[in-house]
């Protein structure tokens, strides 16, 4: 049933009726599968999926022994890190730490650790990935979110100064921002507003965030300036409607074809 079925059934569904029924033929057979890198993928990562929801000792050694195998598929490696990311003890935040720090390993792999395993508190090493400015771009940003979900007021001081490096990775910066004033930092509102570049868009929760930390004429004026960005526009009048109405703030712009000038003024 691992590699196929009869039956119009999901990989979810197939998965969900072996742990259903368990017992030691379903975990044999599921180990057997799993350990056998001539069989394929998919049957592989179902059995991978079916041991992990029993969460026994021996069967997590053998995921990890799997994921750590730079010579196994990738594509099973990778969706083992989401199975394994849930799961506690030492020896899998060992695993995937190491996995994590190890630039030799394909960067698919390391990616899957950063964006899956961000619930590990910062002592998994997520500052020391932040700060390395030769690391990933993407794999820092991810790293820089785990700091954030973490809620820990300690990273602060490592955050703002990859914020306030100019000569990093506008990207990482960015997501920097966007942590740091999830974080409640309100000076890094105008940074943030000077890192939106190309084209950007705002998501509906990034729009909520802005509007709340709007609060004053030189945060109304940051951000107005992105009002020159045509495509910004409608964002930029959502968030600054309400602080406007409140600080008592006039926006004006002329649109010189060249450029656009945007003015700002109390009432």
């Amino acid at each position: 049933m691992l590699r196929s079925t009869p039956f119009p059934l999901t990989h979810e569904q197939i998965v969900s009726i072996l742990v259903e029924v368990g017992g030691n033929e379903v975990t044999t057979k599921a180990l057997a599968v799993l350990k056998d890198k001539q069989d394929n993928s998919t049957a592989r990562i179902n059995a991978a999926k079916v041991l992990s929801h029993f969460k026994e000792e021996a069967f997590i050694a053998d995921l990890l022994t799997v994921v750590k195998d730079k010579q196994d598929d990738l594509s099973v490696r990778r969706q083992i890190v989401p199975l394994i990311s849930d799961l506690k003890g030492q020896a899998v935040i060992s695993t995937l730490q190491a996995l994590l720090e190890d630039k030799k390993d394909d960067s698919s792999i390391r990616r899957q650790i950063a964006l899956f395993a961000s619930n590990v508190k910062p002592k998994f090493g997520w500052q020391a990935v932040l700060k390395d400015k030769q690391d990933n771009a993407e794999i820092r940003g991810q790293a820089a979110s785990a700091l954030g979900w973490s809620g820990e007021q300690a990273a602060i001081p490592d955050l703002l100064a990859v914020l306030k490096d100019k000569q990093d990775n506008a990207d990482v910066r960015r997501k920097v921002a966007w942590v740091l004033v999830d974080l409640g930092e309100s000076k890094a509102v105008q940074y943030l507003l000077s890192l939106i570049t190309g084209s950007y868009h705002f998501s509906v929760k990034e729009r909520n965030t802005l509007e709340g930390l709007i609060q004053d004429y030189a945060t109304i004026r940051a951000c107005a300036k992105l009002l020159r960005k045509g495509y910004l526009a409608n964002d930029i009048h959502r968030i600054l409607w309400t602080a406007c109405k409140r600080e008592k703030i006039r926006i004006s712009m002329v649109d010189w074809k060249i450029f656009r000038l945007v003015k700002v003024s109390k009432w």
